[in-house]
């Protein structure tokens, strides 16, 4: 979690990473909202705005050949 700006307790959560192989999507969580992003060259970004402090994201699923793979939740806090 990044801070905006100092006067708020809003920021940014950003979660990246290296996909398996053979994945062409990801999809993460945060706080009950439901994101699914593009892995490009093997690697994976997601950038949440004005969430509060202490905001965790979790990677839930890759897309490999066409089909959703859960994974084990891996948290991030970057």
């Amino acid at each position: 979690w990044h801070s905006l700006y100092l006067e708020s307790d809003l920021g940014v959560v950003t979660g990246f990473g290296e996909a398996p192989a053979g994945a062409d999507k990801v999809r993460a969580e945060l706080e009950g909202k439901v994101a699914e992003e593009n892995v490009t060259n093997g690697f994976y970004l997601f950038t949440w705005w004005d969430v509060p402090s202490g905001s965790l994201a979790e990677v839930t699923a890759f897309r490999i050949n066409g089909q959703w793979m859960p994974t084990t939740r891996w948290e991030f806090r970057h």
